[in-house]
């Protein structure tokens, strides 16, 4: 499904507030001028990757910085998309454009940081080991890179050591 740019409200409509970030420390990395929105998450695709609705239309968006391997063809997507739809399924989310960042990417995604009720969603994949990072120039670089050298100092997720059979 391509994802389309969130139109801009009419002159007519109400203009929705702002959405006020949760107590998460995390946070601080983000921008205080960042553009956000409020969704639902109505369908998770993969690890990095979910449907959203705003104002009765869906969009698809990509997480923001990381890659998930796929599923179900890599090993550990599955996974991956598991822990992605217990901390982002159904659930009501702000989606943060990083203007240091891509707005779509080549295939018409909104690029986005993802935040929940307690979780910064694109982080948490990273310190619990199911995500990559992904080069780009947005802000929240540094609090990755952190937490993806920890999961990979710690062994968690992708990079558990499996012992050879």
């Amino acid at each position: 499904m391509p994802a389309t740019k969130t139109p801009e409200p009419s002159p007519t409509e109400p203009v929705t507030p702002t959405p006020t970030l949760p107590a998460i420390p995390e946070l601080d990395c983000i921008l205080p001028d960042s553009p956000r929105q409020t969704a639902r998450v109505i369908a998770v695709i993969d690890g990095d990757t979910i449907d959203v609705s705003i104002k009765g239309l869906v969009f698809r968006v990509r997480y923001l910085g990381i890659d998930t391997p796929e599923t179900p063809d890599d090993r550990f997507g599955p996974e991956a998309t598991t822990r992605n739809r217990e901390l982002a399924g159904g659930e009501i989310v702000t989606m943060i454009r990083d203007p240091n960042d891509e707005d779509v990417d080549i295939y018409g995604r909104m690029l986005r940081y993802i935040i929940t009720d307690d979780a910064f969603v694109n982080l948490q994949l990273v310190r619990e080991g199911f995500a990559f990072l992904y080069p780009s120039g947005h802000t929240c670089g540094p609090e990755f890179l952190q937490a993806y050298d920890a999961a990979r100092a710690d062994a968690v997720g992708l990079f558990a050591h499996t012992p050879l059979p």
